[in-house]
């Protein structure tokens, strides 16, 4: 279990040297607050983008990054406020430059007009 926990954080590491987003030339960084996650499930404009494994990191305070490891897309969800979130997805690119707009936490998931992203952590 501990090999595969230190797999998954090296993969995530890689993706985060190699992924830079715009927005305030914020760079990501793997961190030691990983948590994994059983099952993560991200929709846009109402249709399924991905759903599968996953890893989610808390970059810091305001900022978690969400990795699916089976497809090459990821999100970054940057806090605005206590309950209010703004998120970005790479669509399938090498950088989080897509917006998927304004979204509320609630529960497991985070919802918005343009997408949900739900973790079922295990």
């Amino acid at each position: 279990m501990l090999a595969l926990s230190m797999i998954k954080a090296a993969r995530a590491s890689r993706i985060c040297r190699f992924v830079s987003f715009t927005l305030g030339a914020l760079t990501c960084m793997a961190t030691a607050s990983m948590a994994e996650a059983d099952t993560c499930r991200f929709n846009v404009g109402g249709s399924l983008v991905a759903e599968g494994p996953c890893t989610v990191s808390m970059l810091d305070n305001e900022t978690s990054y969400i990795a699916f490891e089976n497809e090459y897309i990821f999100i970054y969800l940057l806090r605005d406020s206590e309950t209010t979130w703004r998120g970005y997805w790479n669509e399938y690119e090498s950088h989080a430059h897509n917006p998927i707009g304004d979204l509320i936490f609630l529960g497991e998931c985070w919802e918005g007009k343009l997408a949900s992203i739900c973790i079922n952590k295990s």
